[in-house]
């Protein structure tokens, strides 16, 4: 058989991974959350996501999906995600949003006061 040797240029080139690396599969759904609420939806407490056997490979730019509940709750959200390149699916997830809370203007003035010294 002609095999290339272990420490050839050739065997290096097969055994190369052209896929997405997991971390920046791990942190699209996130960065599309802030995006499509425009920072304004809340706190992300919670990111589950489940991967693929198969890994994703770069072929164009991933696309994530967010499905969104139809009826905001003001306790917490639940946002389904799933990340993809074409019919190729490499992760899919939930995410648990904390809304974000409205602090009363005088709170926030007591916070930015410095205290008193004795």
């Amino acid at each position: 058989m002609n095999e290339p040797k272990a420490n050839s240029p050739h065997a290096k080139s097969e055994r190369r991974d052209l896929s997405y690396p997991y971390a920046f599969l791990a942190s699209l759904p996130s960065g599309e959350m802030v995006e499509r609420l425009s920072g304004q939806g809340g706190i992300l407490n919670r990111l589950t996501l489940e991967f693929d056997a198969a890994k994703l490979p770069i072929a164009g730019p991933p696309e994530v999906s967010l499905e969104l509940p139809e009826r905001l709750r003001k306790s917490f959200n639940k946002v389904l995600t799933r990340i993809k390149e074409g019919v190729l699916t490499a992760a899919r997830g939930a995410a648990l949003i904390l809304p974000r809370s409205e602090a009363p203007p005088d709170v926030l003035s007591q916070l930015e006061e410095k205290p008193k010294q004795s």
